[in-house]
């Protein structure tokens, strides 16, 4: 539910945006304290009619928002979402973003994650010098429906949180139209892969030999270490069907998450007692041996970047550079558990 509860001068906004670096400058500090302004008065989620959120404005969605007619984002405007929330552009309806180089338009979760821009089968996104940070699976999801986006970027924060399961910049389903001109995908960095469990230790001992001179039994074995988790992996850009085109664009910096550590083998138990002795052997047996630890689990394979994966009917990619697209580092296999002692 859109609300506006600080509107920003313009001086203040740009002297946050005079230097500014990709991303992390423009998310100035009114958006991030527009969460702490009190509670919004209640609105609906539902935006009907020829909408205009003006220039330098906050504001701040507190539910999933649906755009049934048209809705325009002027220039600096800050679209904070107070949860994980996304902003859906229905059958029909436009969303024209109209942010400026001083002044882009900035969407973003101060405080987590937000669940990206949808456009709905038959919509259409008009976007031009716009941030998309700090979103969760995908930014920008393009279900059968129409993007331009210029001159804009989409990447991830330093320290920001990343969600589970394959992350994309852009992504369209079905018959699509996707054009990308002058716009800078990365850094997007996908999250690491869970390590394996240990495996069961057994700290128990081998029953005593009840036979005469005869040697201990071995120690009982624990189990194996359990595998890693796979890295998950990136697609800055994912098309099904229809129609990509990409110009003078830049994608950078796409990092698959690394492969989970193998667990810890389990130890093993301690060897029973050896047999007594007799009256020809007073000695009595050795005891059981402590047998080698359980292996441990395997390290998992590292996520894979990838820059464009494209089934698109038509697809052009020109003047446009691909540089650090990293894949995660494979997990290290776990260690092998403890041998179990000898009884004496």
């Amino acid at each position: 539910m859109p609300t506006t509860p600080a509107t920003l001068n313009k001086s203040a906004h740009s002297a946050a945006v005079s230097s500014r670096a990709p991303l992390s400058s423009c998310l100035i500090a009114g958006a991030a304290l527009a969460l702490s302004a009190g509670s919004p008065a209640a609105a609906e989620d539902v935006l009907v009619g020829n909408i205009v959120w003006p220039a330098l404005s906050t504001q701040v969605l507190d539910d999933d928002t649906r755009i049934l007619g048209s809705l325009t984002i002027e220039e600096g405007v800050q679209v904070v979402f107070d949860g994980n929330f996304e902003l859906r552009v229905d059958d029909g309806a436009t969303l024209t973003v109209r942010g400026t180089p001083d002044f882009p338009v900035v969407f973003n979760n101060p405080g987590g994650i937000w669940d990206g821009l949808r456009l709905l089968p038959g919509s259409v996104g008009d976007i031009e010098h716009a941030i998309f940070t700090r979103f969760d699976a995908v930014a920008i999801l393009v279900d059968d429906a129409e993007l331009t986006l210029s001159d804009s970027e989409i990447g991830d924060l330093a320290g920001a949180t990343v969600s589970t399961g394959t992350r994309r910049g852009s992504r369209g389903l079905g018959d699509s139209t996707i054009h990308l001109v002058r716009t800078t995908i990365g850094p997007i960095r996908a999250r690491n892969g869970a390590d394996g469990q240990q495996g069961n230790d057994n700290n128990s001992t081998a029953s005593a030999q009840t036979s005469a001179n005869t040697k201990g039994r071995p120690g009982p074995p624990g189990t194996d270490g359990f595998p890693g988790a796979a890295g998950f992996s990136v697609r800055a850009i994912e098309v099904e069907a229809g129609e990509l085109v990409v110009l003078s664009s830049i994608i950078e910096d796409i990092a698959g998450g690394a492969g989970g550590d193998g667990g810890r083998g389990g130890n093993n138990g301690t060897g029973g007692a050896g047999g007594t002795g007799t009256v020809f052997s007073p000695t009595g047996a050795m005891g059981g041996d402590g047998v080698r630890g359980q292996d441990g689990g395997n390290g998992a394979t590292g996520g894979q970047p990838i820059g464009v994966l494209s089934g698109a009917d038509r697809t052009v990619i020109a003047n446009s550079r691909f540089r650090r697209l990293f894949g995660g580092d494979g997990g290290m296999g776990g260690r092998g558990g403890r041998g179990g002692n000898g009884e004496d």
